[in-house]
């Protein structure tokens, strides 16, 4: 086997290597795992346990909501902030979201929600230092847009069998047995060529 054959064996399976690398940040940053509802909306599809971790934690922001407006109707602003705060972004540290149901949030969704979780901060901060109901129910009513937005864009799915096979086929595209990639190494009918093992595909396997 030539030099030039040799480079272009390295190559081929670093471009293979990329474009992989790059369906992969598609899916995990932009993409997420989602199908098109029958009502229009973007169907996230999660685990059954990764639903009822999402699920619960709303049920936590609607009951945070209550408290909010029970200190507000108080004119209990340090009360406002303490509840505002633990809605922020300390909230969002707080809770264990595994890694892989972050890959299958489309990026809307994280924008939206991580927006949320900065209002909150926001009001915290503003009921301590400026103090004044009406502020902070305009503040509220902005975090509140965004709860809207993204109910009216979203609706969360458990995925049924068939879909996470395809979601396991877009993150992993390099299963075929005829792959570069998948082999790890190719070599010429004197075993002079190969491709090192840190360019196989297990190095870069989705999880």
């Amino acid at each position: 086997m030539t030099d030039a054959t040799k480079s272009r064996i390295y190559l081929a399976t670093i471009a293979v290597l990329l474009l992989v690398i790059g369906a992969m940040a598609y899916q995990f940053i932009l993409a997420g795992s989602t199908e098109k509802a029958d009502d229009g909306r973007l169907a996230i599809l999660l685990e059954p346990g990764e639903r009822a971790l999402m699920l619960t934690e709303m049920r936590a922001f609607v009951a945070g909501l209550q408290r909010m407006s029970d200190a507000l109707s108080r004119d209990d602003m340090k009360g406002v902030a303490k509840v505002a705060r633990e809605m922020g972004s300390a909230r969002a540290h707080d809770v264990d979201v595994p890694l892989a149901m972050m890959g299958k949030l489309p990026l809307g969704f994280k924008t939206l929600a991580f927006g949320v979780h900065g209002g909150f901060d926001t009001i915290a901060i503003d009921a301590e230092t400026i103090g004044m109901p009406k502020h902070t129910l305009g503040q509220l009513s902005d975090v509140l847009q965004k709860c809207v937005a993204c109910h009216s864009s979203y609706q969360v799915k458990t995925a049924t069998t068939a879909q996470r096979r395809i979601g396991e086929g877009v993150a992993d595209p390099l299963r075929q047995e005829g792959s570069i990639a998948r082999r790890g190494r190719v070599q010429d009918r004197q075993g002079q060529a190969e491709i090192p093992p840190t360019l196989t595909r297990t190095a870069f396997q989705y999880a």
